[in-house]
């Protein structure tokens, strides 16, 4: 059987031959889709042990684990039967949560940062469209913050059980690039989060998933009887019905205007 502990701190030991003041630091990204891939009980109780040594090496010298997984892990009833195990494991890390509102102020700061010109020139244009929206006058400057993403593409992201909560990130990259000639008041809104389901075989072919995708299709083909400059509206239109039914905020009798209105 081998000795874990014994084997990093011998990995270690060679780093510090040269230098003995360093040290080793590993990064592991996806554990949960790691953990996921594990058949038995017997594989799962095996990998949580590895990972309460690796704590427990971290706590005693000069070697560090960072390891990311989806907190669903820690709630996902396949693993209850490790929830101790889970718990052991928890006491030997610190552990650091990423929360919306983490997302949120990574995309506002560091992807959309704005000069305070840039800000107040926003606030201006703005001003045409707050009495017309109270949730857009009461929230005006989180809009400001995200512009051109809609706050509530966050929230979808984050609740939507098929992508990772950062995946936001990249989506905003990606459809920012794309209106970058386009004037205001453009927006990215949870519409085109159905685009990011659609090109995923994955997730479209998910059984809650595959027939909100085959219904959206259905109508799109409807949707091309429209007069044409009203065919890219149904079309968002529809893909945001899609959302909202797998986000579970529609009812069989579909969304409310108010609903399609608040958030689009």
């Amino acid at each position: 059987m081998i000795d874990h502990k014994k084997e990093i701190l011998k990995a270690l030991d060679m780093v510090k031959q040269d230098d003995p003041s360093r040290g080793l630091a590993v990064v592991v990204d996806e554990i949960s889709d790691f953990l996921k891939q594990k058949r038995t009980k017997g594989e799962i109780t095996r990998d949580v042990q590895f990972l309460r040594v690796l704590g427990q090496v971290s706590q005693e010298s000069d070697f560090v684990f960072i390891g990311a997984m989806q907190e669903h892990v820690f709630t996902n009833p396949k693993y209850i039967d490790e929830a101790e195990s889970f718990g052991r494991v928890a006491e030997r890390f610190n552990i650091v949560t990423i929360k919306r509102e983490d997302i949120k102020r990574v995309i506002a700061e560091r992807v959309l940062a704005k000069t305070k010109e840039q800000r107040l020139k926003l606030e201006d244009l703005f001003k045409d469209y707050t009495e017309h929206f109270p949730v857009l006058r009461a929230k005006l400057e989180e809009y400001i913050d995200l512009y051109p993403l809609h706050p509530y593409v966050i929230q979808v992201f984050s609740e939507l059980p098929y992508f990772e909560k950062r995946g936001v990130i990249q989506f905003t990259i990606q459809e920012v690039e794309k209106i970058l000639d386009e004037e205001f008041p453009s927006l990215i809104t949870y519409d085109l989060i159905f685009s990011e389901i659609t090109e995923r075989h994955t997730i479209k072919n998910l059984e809650s998933v595959s027939p909100v995708v085959e219904a959206v299709q259905t109508l799109d083909s409807k949707i091309d009887l429209l007069e044409k400059q009203r065919q890219e509206t149904g079309k968002r239109i529809v893909n945001a019905l899609g959302i909202l039914k797998l986000y579970g905020q529609s009812t069989n009798n579909g969304a409310t205007i108010e609903e399609l209105l608040i958030h689009s």
